[in-house]
């Protein structure tokens, strides 16, 4: 759930051949809509593609193209994109074509106007905004733009993901650490694999089990998990041996699956 509401698929699978009656109206198989948290339908299905409300704009695709709609199902944003990402501080990736310049990528602002156009044609990817700086992919690595669009911030090695908390995930040579947004490794690459920053702590393991850090570096809670999950406020899904468990902030167990 997002602003209260959940996107759900009727029928699923991509049947489109079959119907249901939803709220007194009949809607295809293969269609989705939005549910609030007691099941009701507060959007009807009618999107072939959807994804989660951000900043009270929803992503959703219809006849091929992609648009925006608010809380009310209503069109923010008319379809007419190729793809699109989720709205994020006030900005969000869409993906424009047309017939003199084939396909690229831009920034757009809620209600739908274009506030950075990227003509550079080796740029295949643009991510979501985070503290002010969105992560692009390109021909020769990756790019983190500010919201003008200028690029400030550049790894090569293209192994590198969002900013969360002033850090994100970057390799190395000697493995997984964390950069700060100058660029520089603030948390020394030697993990195995890791996680972004959320809450205060970041999942990573050094190949033996899962533990969490802090933005300093710190051990905080020990390898122990066989998977472990982001922190979303004071509580993190992690998995120890076969079981699925919820932990506090200090790896003690809140609830597990019995």
């Amino acid at each position: 759930f997002s602003s209260g509401l959940a996107a759900v698929e009727i029928g699923g699978g991509g049947v489109t051949t079959r119907s249901t009656i939803v709220g007194g109206k009949t809607v295809l198989h293969g269609k989705i809509g939005y549910v609030d948290k007691t099941g009701a339908f507060i959007i009807k299905p009618q999107f072939d593609a959807a994804g989660p409300f951000a900043e009270e704009r929803a992503r959703v695709q219809m006849g091929g193209k992609w648009g925006y709609i608010d809380s009310v199902g209503v069109f923010a944003v008319t379809p007419r994109f190729e793809d699109a990402g989720d709205v994020s501080e006030g900005r969000a990736a869409v993906r424009i074509a047309s017939q003199e310049e084939g396909t690229h990528w831009a920034y757009i602002d809620p209600a739908g106007e274009i506030v950075v156009a990227f003509e550079n044609p080796t740029l295949f990817d643009a991510g979501s905004f985070h503290q002010g700086l969105a992560r692009t992919s390109r021909h020769g690595g990756v790019a983190y733009v500010d919201v003008s669009g200028q690029v400030v911030l550049t790894d090569p090695s293209g192994q590198c993901g969002d900013f969360s908390e002033g850090l994100a995930t970057a390799r190395a040579d000697a493995g997984w650490g964390f950069i700060d947004t100058s660029g520089r490794f603030a948390i020394q690459p030697r993990f195995s694999e890791a996680r972004p920053c959320h809450y205060g702590l970041a999942a990573v393991t050094r190949g033996a089990g899962w533990g969490y850090i802090s933005a300093s570096g710190k051990v905080v809670i020990d390898y122990q998990f066989r998977e472990a999950w982001d922190f979303d406020g004071p509580v993190a899904r992690a998995r120890r041996l076969s079981k699925m468990l919820y932990i506090n902030r200090r790896g003690q167990t809140v609830w597990e699956d019995p």
